[in-house]
């Protein structure tokens, strides 16, 4: 079930909030490196779907990897 836009928090439905409770690393955002957004791109003729990030560890250390469906 997906949701519309909402002004604030308060207008979310229940269950979102109940999601939100049970799903604790849904608390905190993950904050881009730098502290600055990684894309900002204006009138483009697409909308992002879908993200996904994961940590996956390499030689030289873990890297956060963001896989962007549009």
């Amino acid at each position: 079930k997906t949701f519309g836009g909402f002004d604030s928090t308060k207008d979310l439905p229940d269950d979102v909030i109940t999601f939100a409770r049970l799903h604790p690393a849904m608390y905190n955002p993950v904050q881009p490196m730098g502290g600055k957004p990684i894309m900002v791109r204006t009138n483009v003729e697409y909308q992002f779907t879908q993200l996904v990030v994961d940590r996956v560890e390499a030689e030289d250390g873990q890297y956060d990897v963001m896989f962007i469906g549009t």
